[in-house]
């Protein structure tokens, strides 16, 4: 039975006592629906993560894919998917809480859907879009209130998605790219924020979407769908995904050396591709650099100040100068720990109608501004994966403790 009470304690970190714990980044492979999910630690001294691979099982999520997941409060969230056999998108919400190793249900959501977006917004969690029981496209969003267990209508999205993506910050959700149909990609990049008809009323806000607004374009460099998408340092990285057969002028565009390495970016119209790009977007645009009006100043303070300040004010908002990825993927997960934004699992189409499963995790480095590979996955399906972090204790029977001296570091 549901536990309100329990649950209020459970998110507001009351009645906890001081259990040795460790950070793990857990693997939930969406496609398969298996119950079986890989994790590894993260190490807060180098800002990494373990090369060394454990697995937990999890029967509560045997015969569901295509779910969307997010963490309140160091407590897993499970909402919506589709059962594997009958291929039913579902209405269920599942918790799981690392302190007492144990999964719950929650109270159903208004619109069954799955492939669709999961987020933790304003002390709430919001799901977007997705695909419905009847196999229909949507653009409805509704919220959950842990504490009363409860959902809520909120405002659509501008446009139906599936396989969009999605994450918030300071105050807003920002949603990206998706499929409109079947074969259609998206470059829309929408921001969905809060504001008060009545500001006498602090609790009485309503949110409302808008498209994010650039000097140059409005939209993504590209369009995608199954992209990675995640918050680093004040800026929105979207990697990978699938992309559409054209740009906007309608010419191919290409990346790496073409068809030789699978690189190749929409090479036919409407037929998606995996996209090995990296492009990230500004959400504050620096200031311009102030002139230097002491001509006197000592010189190294002249070239310390050329280099901490940008030359000229940047004229989008877009930075399109990433290098790329050492493989397209599609499908994969997301992880931002330091400089560092993993990449890990996803697939890659070999062809119109074949794709491989890409078992292997890379990395960007913000300050190298290079990619590095960072560990394989082993074996297993890892075409469409979602990556979570927990902290759980070592009372958790569902884990085995996995130190960082136990693992075998590798240099890259």
């Amino acid at each position: 039975m549901y536990d309100s009470k329990h649950l209020t304690a459970m998110v507001n970190g009351e009645g906890r006592e001081e259990i040795e714990s460790y950070d793990y980044l857990i693997i939930l492979n969406r496609s398969s629906g298996t119950m079986r999910f890989s994790y590894t630690t993260v190490d807060p001294c180098t800002n990494s993560l373990a090369p060394k691979l454990d697995y937990v099982i999890w029967p509560r999520l045997m015969g569901i894919v295509d779910y969307a997941s997010c963490v309140m409060k160091n407590v897993l969230f499970v909402t919506g998917g589709r059962d594997r056999r009958s291929g039913v998108s579902l209405k269920q919400v599942l918790r799981y809480e690392p302190q007492r190793g144990r999964w719950f249900e929650c109270a159903n959501m208004k619109t069954s859907r799955s492939r669709h977006v999961c987020v933790v917004f304003n002390g709430k969690i919001f799901v977007m879009g997705g695909q419905t029981r009847k196999n229909e496209l949507t653009a409805k969003c509704e919220s959950y209130e842990p504490y009363v267990d409860e959902w809520h209508a909120e405002e659509d999205m501008p446009g139906s998605r599936k396989d969009h993506r999605g994450t918030s910050y300071q105050g807003a959700v920002f949603v990206s790219g998706g499929a409109s149909s079947s074969l259609t990609a998206n470059d829309n990049c929408w921001r969905m924020s809060r504001f008060w008809p009545d500001p006498s009323k602090p609790q009485a806000y309503k949110c409302a979407w808008e498209q994010l607004k650039d000097n140059q374009r409005r939209f993504m460099p590209f369009k995608l769908t199954k992209h990675c998408m995640a918050m680093c340092h004040d800026r929105i990285f979207i990697a990978g995904g699938l992309c559409d057969g054209q740009t906007e002028d309608g010419v191919n565009f290409i990346q790496g050396d073409g068809a030789e390495d699978g690189a190749v970016i929409g090479s036919y119209r409407n037929i998606l591709a995996t996209a090995p790009m990296l492009v990230g977007y500004r959400l504050t645009t620096p200031p311009p650099p102030e002139k230097v009006r002491n001509k006197s100043e000592d010189a190294n303070a002249a070239q310390k100040h050329k280099q901490l300040v940008p030359t000229e004010e940047p004229s989008t908002n877009w930075i399109t100068n990433l290098s790329d990825m050492p493989e397209p993927r599609a499908g994969a997960g997301t992880f931002v720990v330091g400089h560092k934004v993993y990449v890990m699992g996803g697939h890659r189409l070999e062809d119109e109608k074949t794709s491989s499963s890409l078992n292997s995790a890379v990395f960007y480095h913000m300050r190298r501004k290079k990619w590095f590979r960072a560990f394989s996955l082993g074996e297993g399906n890892y075409r469409e994966v979602e990556c979570i972090q927990l902290t759980i204790p070592i009372t958790n029977r569902d884990f085995r403790p996995m130190k960082y001296a136990d693992c075998k570091w590798v240099l890259w």
